[in-house]
This record gives structure tokens, C-alpha cells and sequence, in this order.
């Protein structure tokens, strides 16, 4: 038998694309999880601290498209 058709060998293959996924599926939350802390402690220090921030500022920066950009004619 060659490869893939081999029950013991699709055995293997089959765990180690199980196991890629779900290595995969826990990489992604751990770096959401990293995110939803930086955006809890930036709203902590931001709503500790509201004389230093302006009332409507964003707390991460907007991107600004190169058509929104203004500018001067100095």
C-alpha cells in the first residue's frame, strides 16, 4: 500500500492535522486574549485619569486614509 491509503499511516496524518488546528485555534485566542487586556487596562487609565485625556478622544488612534488626509497649503 502506498501513503495515504494505509489505515495506520492516515491514523498519524489525521492527529496531526487535529493537532495543528487546535494549537492553531489556542494561538488565536491567547493573542486575543493579550488584546482585550491592553484595551481593559488602556480604558482603566483612561477612565482613572479623565483631566489628562481629551472627551472624545479615541483610545487607539483612527487610521486616516490617504484621501481623508488634510492638508496645509502654508
Amino acid at each position: 500500500m502506498n501513503g495515504l491509503t494505509d489505515p495506520g499511516l492516515a491514523m498519524y496524518v489525521a492527529a496531526a492535522v487535529t493537532l495543528v488546528v487546535w494549537l492553531g485555534i489556542f494561538a488565536y485566542l491567547l493573542k486575543i486574549d493579550r488584546q482585550a487586556k491592553a484595551l481593559r487596562q488602556a480604558l482603566q487609565e483612561r477612565q482613572a485619569n479623565p483631566a489628562n485625556q481629551t472627551s472624545n478622544a479615541p483610545i487607539r488612534p483612527e487610521r486616516v486614509s490617504p484621501e481623508r488626509k488634510e492638508t496645509s497649503n502654508v
